[in-house]
């Protein structure tokens, strides 16, 4: 679906919010504009996805059916100064959305990456999993790490009892930040010095470092 890109045209039906003179391609952005423009988008996709829906609803192919929307990758709209994707690992640049009609499949707040979904799809359908698969079934039980790059920025996600956590490396400034992205927040604070003596950050910077191949 194209509605979300910055290329796609939005219908004027949907422009509810308001986004002065935005011009996508310009080197300056406007936060609040990016972000109305955004949410008109999201409007229009929500339509065409109801639209869509009762299509198939009408053709009878949602008698026995597993319906699942995702993203391939989030947008950030000025969080930290940055704006887009593909240039870094920031959480808002990563986390997508999963949606999926049934609720007993997995934890909604559980932490996963996109090559779990297909094998969470699978055994919801009570299908063998293929062994080459590198993803495996969501759960909120079996603790993982989930590694993510773009650029000179490697990232490590994990969950910690209640609160998720981001370990994020750039290697032109060679430097570590550790986020709480439970938080939800526009502005994330360095929690290193925070939260120091909860995690064992050595350990946590050896298993990212070693996953991409740091020499630290």
């Amino acid at each position: 679906m194209m509605s979300v890109h910055q290329i796609s045209v939005t219908d004027e039906k949907y422009k509810r919010f308001d986004t002065g003179n935005i011009n996508l391609g310009s080197s300056k952005y406007d936060s609040e504009s990016l972000t109305n423009n955004y949410k008109n988008r999201l409007i229009q996709l929500d339509d065409y996805i109801r639209k869509l829906y009762n299509i198939l609803k009408t053709k009878g192919y949602l008698e026995d059916y597993v319906f699942v929307i995702k993203s391939d990758h989030g947008q950030s709209l000025g969080e930290n100064q940055v704006y887009f994707h593909s240039k870094d690992v920031n959480y808002e640049s990563i986390k997508i959305p999963f949606i999926i009609n049934t609720d007993d499949l997995f934890d909604s707040n559980a932490v996963a990456s996109q090559l779990d979904i297909a094998p969470t799809i699978l055994k919801g359908l009570d299908l063998k999993i293929p062994k080459t698969w590198r993803g495996s079934i969501i759960s909120d039980i079996i603790p993982k790490n989930y590694f993510s790059n773009q650029g000179d920025n490697d990232s490590m996600i994990w969950k910690n009892k209640n609160s998720t956590y981001q370990l994020y490396f750039n290697k032109v400034s060679n430097k570590f930040n550790l986020f709480n992205i439970s938080l939800e927040s526009a502005i994330r604070h360095n929690d290193i010095s925070s939260i120091l003596k909860t995690h064992k950050l050595d350990s946590l910077k050896n298993i990212l470092a070693n996953n991409f191949k740091l020499k630290l």
